[in-house]
């Protein structure tokens, strides 16, 4: 579906929203003893879309999202971020594809329904990380990183800066598709940083900060030359 973008997104008004009111989140107060043995409290967000178990699912993981690398035969591998606003930081965020795990669905087939939904191509899951806390100071909220590949012909088109498939978003969904050379991932977040009004996912930023430091390290941990 390709939206047609008219005007810039606007915050109208901020207000106090009960949990009793609210659709996807919740308030808890924890109670709980630290380590000393003094009783503490703690406020805590959480999802009320966290999936049960099923005999088809372990359930308990709120997210994927999705590591991607774009094979062509004859151009180097690249990635697909999204760019879209997200209003808690009133803000364009540069992601990598995700999406909420549906009850009774697995993390691999949530990473292949969203994956589709966002960007229109479809993927092969290579692996799935263990359960990673997605803001343990805030909330409870978990989610597990999906490994995925595309794998493009010679007679597809070009994705750094060609056509891109139609995506399958939902009404509200208003995503921005950028195909990137993952040897410029971390020089184009840099950028992406500096532009107004954005800001990079925290997992993605730390996924390129990795590969960056593992060709420029120079601590001998890769192998490199220690100065």
């Amino acid at each position: 579906m390709t939206i047609h973008k008219t005007q810039e997104p606007t915050i109208t008004a901020i207000t106090e929203l009960s949990p009793q009111d609210s659709k996807w989140i919740t308030l808890h107060q924890i109670h709980y003893v630290d380590q000393t043995g003094k009783p503490r409290l703690w406020e805590v967000a959480a999802r009320k879309t966290r999936s049960a178990p099923t005999a088809t699912s372990q359930g308990g993981i709120d997210a994927v999202a999705m590591c991607n690398i774009l094979l062509h035969p004859s151009r180097p591998p690249s990635t697909i971020l999204v760019i879209q606003y997200r209003p808690p930081m009133d803000a364009y965020t540069v992601e990598w594809p995700a999406g909420l795990i549906d009850q009774g669905e697995t993390p691999e087939q949530a990473a292949v329904r969203e994956f589709k939904e966002e960007t229109g191509y479809d993927c092969v899951v290579k692996g799935v990380s263990p359960v990673q806390a997605a803001d343990p100071g805030l909330s409870n909220s978990n989610m597990v990183m999906a490994t995925v590949e595309v794998h493009l012909t010679e007679e597809d088109e070009d994705p750094v800066g060609g056509k891109l498939p139609e995506q399958k978003t939902e009404v509200g969904e208003h995503i921005e598709r950028v195909v990137v050379p993952m040897a410029e991932l971390y020089e184009r977040l840099v950028e992406y940083s500096e532009k107004e009004r954005h800001v990079v996912a925290a997992k993605l930023f730390h996924f390129a900060m990795g590969m960056h430091f593992a060709t420029t390290e120079r601590y001998g941990v890769f192998g490199g030359k220690k100065e």
